[in-house]
């Protein structure tokens, strides 16, 4: 079976997304019309499609309005602007980052140490080669607590 990219419906459901105010959804539709080689090219709609998937709280687009202020790309060059996103984007990172290392300690806490390296043995296959060419989950499993996952859940809840 091949899997053929098809524009329009790719944008009939970034619209469907966004009609439902999905940060995504709009994210999406930016991306759709921010490439020359797709039917209904509009570098505008695409700027004002990130700017509402900024407002939205997305910190991809945050990054993608950092990128296009800072390469002057659509816009005039703008430095100070592009800064300013770019932080806002960190800010949106660290508050899901922050997420994020809740989940994992959380599920850490879960395992014992084969399951907790499995689950990064797993990762690193899901992911692909990418930076986890060096990782040894064991070594990192007391990585939050030196008491481990287990012993710092407990104390942080009871």
């Amino acid at each position: 079976m091949s899997l053929e990219y098809d524009w329009h419906e790719a944008v009939h459901w970034a619209l469907k997304a966004a009609e439902q105010d999905n940060p995504i959804g709009f994210l999406m539709l930016g991306d759709a019309y921010i490439r020359s080689s797709v039917p209904d090219y509009d570098p505008q709609k695409a700027l004002f499609y990130y700017h509402k998937a900024a407002e939205m709280g997305c910190a991809q687009a945050w990054w993608v309005l950092a990128e296009t202020y800072r390469n002057g790309i659509l816009v005039q060059q703008d430095f100070v602007r592009s800064l300013a996103y770019y932080i806002i984007a960190d800010k949106a990172l660290l508050d899901i980052n922050n997420i994020l290392e809740d989940g994992i300690r959380g599920m850490s806490s879960l395992l014992n140490k084969e399951e907790y390296a499995q689950s990064w043995v797993l990762a690193k296959e899901l992911w692909g080669a990418g930076p986890w060419n060096d990782y040894e989950p064991l070594k990192y499993m007391n990585y939050f607590n030196p008491q481990g996952p287990v012993q710092y859940w407990h104390k942080r809840w009871n």
